[in-house]
């Protein structure tokens, strides 16, 4: 009834109230890049990860929750952030220092607001510096062949040597030439 005596006719509705009280499946594998898990990177002011799909059959994924630190759980670096339903992020404008692992915790809430125990990453390990040089390289020749050997540097996170050939100057980056070597050893024939 409204003030001057309207009357609307009476019609019964009924709700239904979900209410679901346990928490979504917990994300099973966090990897720290858009695609396969790395163990290192080279960005100081960015981090990306993807991660397996929660489920909950009362009330559905609602959304994912990321936090980034340097231990598995940790919110010092980025706290909890809403991502949507999405299965990756992208999280900018960060200040990350070189040498530190930094680990990225996801976890799942439901359609009634309840989440789920967090996973993380494995770790991801900054490393924004080059490594030093080849040392103590000697060439050799002898007929249409060169056998170089060098040495190594011994940074833990070496991967490997680029050995560019190119006629008539030195190469100005791994592009510029003919690359004839690209391992971790310390020896090659060219017969190039």
């Amino acid at each position: 009834t409204d003030k001057t005596g309207n009357t609307s006719s009476s019609t019964s509705r009924l709700f239904t109230i979900l209410m679901d009280g346990t928490p979504p499946t917990k994300v099973q594998t966090v990897n720290d890049s858009l695609t396969a898990d790395i163990d290192f990177s080279s960005s100081t002011v960015q981090l990306s990860a993807n991660w397996s799909t929660a489920t909950d059959t009362e009330s559905g994924v609602s959304r994912y929750w990321y936090a980034i630190g340097t231990s598995a759980g940790d919110t010092s670096v980025r706290s909890w952030t809403d991502n949507g339903t999405a299965t990756y992020m992208t999280a900018s404008g960060l200040s990350l220092t070189n040498g530190i692992k930094y680990y990225i915790s996801v976890k799942a809430e439901n359609g009634s607001g309840v989440t789920s125990a967090y996973t993380s990453s494995d770790g991801v390990t900054i490393d924004s510096i080059a490594p030093s040089e080849v040392s103590n390289l000697t060439a050799t020749g002898s007929d249409g062949r060169i056998d170089l050997s060098w040495s190594n540097p011994s940074a833990a996170d070496f991967a490997g040597t680029a050995i560019v050939r190119k006629t008539g100057g030195y190469p100005a980056n791994v592009g510029d030439g003919t690359l004839i070597y690209n391992a971790s050893g310390t020896t090659h024939a060219d017969t190039g």
